[in-house]
């Protein structure tokens, strides 16, 4: 019998990052324990080298936490850094695993760190980036709000939803120093960029917009700027508070999956071999607001975490790749990010402690 995966769940909840079991054999979600230790973890990323965690502490004053797993549910913290900015929603590493990465949302700017030696220590202060100006959303545009970071070909991109632009930077892998920032993209006004993926080989990335839900196409070119290829929104009809969530591709870059919030759905994109879309459906997360999701092929499930349904939500993926219907799920209050809980199997010593479900 396969045991169960162990998986993360990031929130916002003051209970603590959640650990939750998925066991395919009885399609069952749940909830392991809490853990204390880290706070505000609405985003986190993986360094398999060093096998640690970097979270995000989505607060005003702005950290990132590197932690590594520590028990059934609990966290030891290695390091911590303000990243300079006002709550941070994203991070990334470099390919290396040299360099980290943080798109402060608030304060519309973003954040890199050497990440020292074997340890994981973040070298502070960071290297940084402010962003100026505005959209014409004067609830949601009122400035800068950087959403999205992401290592590709040698540079560092970075979305920013209150001025509608994909930003690029030249960056120096051994020191973490950001240089050169450049426009790459000028989204129309008021689409809001949020998340952007790129594929595997093709010189292609999609843009998911937020405040219109909208995927743009984009051709990745080689001076680093971003031409649009093809629109395609993410549900067939967005209504009037209908807002993006988050997407990704498959393992082999031919699906790309995308959540609207609002609508609450997940749609599955076709990829053909230059990069274009085909839409192949939509289908209910049945869970209010999915902001972030897994993919799990082996399994063909995806995890949903759903903010303000307060659940970890499992769908199947069909045979053809398309989401399917709901399988199981799991109550977690103020559900934000989930990935799997990987761990580096070391010497015990003593962490972040484990609270049991109550």
């Amino acid at each position: 019998m396969q045991p169960a995966i162990a998986l993360t769940v990031g929130n916002y909840d003051p209970g603590g990052v959640a650990t939750v079991a998925f066991d395919r054999a009885a399609e069952s979600l749940t909830l392991v324990g809490r853990s204390r230790a880290l706070r505000n973890a609405s985003f986190g990323a993986y360094d398999p080298r060093r096998g640690l965690w970097c979270f995000v502490d989505e607060s005003d004053d702005g950290a990132l936490v590197m932690a590594r797993p520590h028990g059934r549910c609990g966290w030891r913290r290695i390091a911590a850094a303000g990243t300079g900015g006002a709550a941070p929603c994203f991070v990334a590493f470099d390919p290396r695993g040299e360099i980290v990465a943080a798109a402060n949302y608030a304060s519309g700017s973003v954040a890199l760190f050497k990440v020292a030696g074997e340890g994981g220590y973040l070298a502070s202060p960071p290297s940084t980036y402010a962003g100026a100006g505005g959209g014409p959303d004067r609830t949601r545009q009122d400035g800068p709000h950087a959403h999205c970071v992401r290592f590709h070909a040698g540079r560092l991109y970075h979305t920013d939803l209150g001025t509608d632009e994909v930003v690029v930077h030249d960056y120096d892998g051994v020191s973490g120093a950001l240089s050169g920032a450049r426009p790459a993209f000028a989204a129309d006004p008021g689409q809001g960029p949020r998340h952007i993926v790129f594929h595997p080989s093709l010189p292609v990335a999609w843009l998911l917009t937020e405040l219109d839900c909208c995927i743009c196409t984009l051709e990745v070119r080689a001076d680093g700027s971003l031409g649009l290829l093809a629109r395609n929104p993410t549900v067939r009809r967005p209504e009037n508070g209908d807002l993006g969530g988050h997407i990704a591709l498959d393992r082999a870059g031919r699906r790309l999956y995308v959540t609207t919030r609002g609508d609450d759905s997940m749609t599955t994109f076709a990829v053909d071999g230059q990069g274009s879309l085909e839409l192949m459906g939509t289908a209910p997360v049945g869970c209010a607001s999915p902001r972030h999701f897994m993919l799990m092929e082996d399994e063909r499930r995806m995890l949903v975490a759903c903010e303000q349904g307060g659940a970890l939500v499992a769908l199947e993926v069909l045979a053809d790749g398309q989401a399917g219907p709901e399988t199981a799920r799991v109550s977690i209050p103020g559900a934000a990010f989930v990935a799997l809980r990987r761990v580096r199997r070391r010497s015990p010593r003593p962490g972040g402690t484990c609270m049991p479900p109550r």
